[in-house]
């Protein structure tokens, strides 16, 4: 089930360092197929009740509880410090599509040498 497989990377999202993330978010948004992020984007969609573009930190909250996601205190914690990382309470798109997709497919290694590709 892809929702499962959203859920599940949201939840195991890791601190990482900001050259990794700047550089998942190159390859999700310019090399990685749309088709991949289709699920993603509807999810993040759904929970945007206000429709503006963001989602706070209680639409997230809300929105995975609506969503039957069964998780804890300190993993819903773990998300919003991992998501959030400005600390702003808000979640953008990009930080959204980009935690949750699958990192399998963002570091194959036809993504890798693309993105290097258009680096060099």
């Amino acid at each position: 089930n892809t929702f499962d497989a959203v859920i599940g990377n949201l939840k195991n999202i890791k601190k990482i360092l900001s050259l990794q993330k700047a550089l998942i978010k190159f390859i999700t948004f310019n090399i990685v197929k749309q088709e991949d992020m289709v699920d993603i984007r509807n999810f993040y969609k759904i929970m945007d009740e206000n429709d503006d573009g963001y989602l706070t930190v209680e639409e997230l909250y809300q929105g995975l509880l609506r969503s039957g996601t069964i998780f804890n205190t300190s993993e819903f914690d773990n998300i919003i410090e991992n998501i959030d990382t400005q600390k702003t309470g808000i979640i953008e798109y990009e930080d959204f599509i980009s935690a949750c997709i699958d990192k399998n497919k963002v570091t194959e290694e036809s993504n890798l040498k693309q993105a290097f590709e258009m680096l060099d």
